[in-house]
């Protein structure tokens, strides 16, 4: 575990870092055969896009970027028949070289903190069903898995956790 972490909001000026986290995670993901994220999707119109409709935490250690996490209050279609008033968070990431030292588990903590100042009670995020490993983490991490659902070719896993 590292405990010199610090985290912080992105602004326009870490555009550049975050892509260039987000792709090498990306990569990383399809050489295990996961195709859940493509690396030229990051772009610096997606962050911007991103900072307009929410937020992008962000964990350092040791000076360097260790994560990311997007979050907004704004849902996506996959939710549509679930109305209620929550917070949603995609493209959690963290640094190769931080994993296994708690950095999702600091970043999720922030999710939650970043919810609750906005008075939203609900986090939700979805997920490639097919990833396993992740659906495992989410429910680790008090994540209720609420339902498999399609989306263009693939299944995608909802979550919800309720905070106080």
């Amino acid at each position: 575990m590292i405990h010199d972490v610090a985290i912080r909001t992105a602004t326009i000026g870490d555009q550049q870092i975050v892509i260039a986290l987000l792709r090498e995670v990306a990569a990383n993901l399809q050489k295990k055969g996961i195709d859940q994220w493509i690396p030229e999707e990051f772009t610096e119109e997606k962050i911007q896009e991103w900072l307009r409709d929410g937020d992008i935490l962000l964990t350092f250690s040791q000076n360097k970027l260790a994560g990311c996490a997007v979050v907004t209050t704004y849902s996506n279609q996959l939710w549509a028949n679930r109305p209620h008033s929550a917070v949603y968070l995609s493209k959690l990431a963290v640094d190769i070289a931080f994993r296994g030292a708690g950095m999702s588990q600091k970043l999720l903590k922030s999710v939650e903190d970043w919810a609750a100042q906005r008075n939203r009670d609900t986090i939700r995020l979805d997920c490639w069903a097919g990833n396993d490993h992740l659906r495992k983490f989410y429910t680790e991490q008090g994540y209720r898995l609420v339902e498999i659902a399609p989306e263009e070719t693939w299944q995608v896993a909802l979550f919800e956790k309720q905070c106080n």
